[in-house]
């Protein structure tokens, strides 16, 4: 299975005057840094919890359909935009909202009516698009948010890897850490 960026966000959950205030900065000299780290702390926020917390507008490719279910990955779910396949001659088939498949949109996923049409052997042979992300910044969770807020604050004033008393290296900081793992369901297994 391959998953790949097609729209990206065009919007940030947290602002950058949010970050700025965050970070206790009253200047606008750094605002391409801010920005930055903000989108990369957003990044570091999703690609932990499995979240999206920014719409934006994936493809999910993969080689067959699953045994029955397909559950998309990025979290929360907005839509599903086209669900095609491949067919055994290698032509692109797009199948049919509720009369080929049906979307559960709270629990991003998407099955057949029936069953799964054959498909060609193609490394793309089943192709979904969909729109994932928090519709809105007012609807990411504020631990969300907070845990961007801290890791753009942290990045900001820390440009090297902090260290502890010990001499390790210490990449997040504990309270995100702790955020995170409430995101992703309470596992907290990040290293230090």
């Amino acid at each position: 299975m391959t998953l790949a960026l097609i729209t990206a966000p065009t919007a940030e959950p947290v602002t950058l005057e949010e970050l700025r205030v965050y970070a206790l900065i009253d200047h606008i000299d750094d605002d391409a840094i801010i920005a930055g780290l903000g989108r990369a702390a957003r990044e570091f926020v999703e690609a932990f919890t499995g979240l999206a917390l920014a719409s934006a507008t994936w493809e999910l490719t993969a080689r067959a359909w699953p045994a029955g279910i397909m559950v998309l990955p990025k979290p929360p779910l907005q839509n599903v935009v086209t669900v095609k396949h491949r067919d055994v001659t290698g032509n692109v088939v797009t199948l049919a909202a509720n009369t080929d498949y049906v979307v559960d949109l709270p629990g991003g996923a998407i099955e057949p009516v029936r069953a799964w049409p054959a498909v060609g052997d193609y490394p793309d042979a089943v192709q979904v698009r969909f729109t994932a992300g928090f519709a809105s910044a007012e609807l990411v969770p504020q631990s969300a948010k907070l845990a961007i807020m801290a890791l753009t604050c942290h990045w900001y004033e820390q440009r090297e890897p902090a260290t502890t008393n010990e001499g390790a290296t210490r990449r997040v900081p504990l309270h995100v850490k702790a955020l995170l793992a409430q995101l992703r369901g309470g596992r907290l297994e990040m290293a230090t």
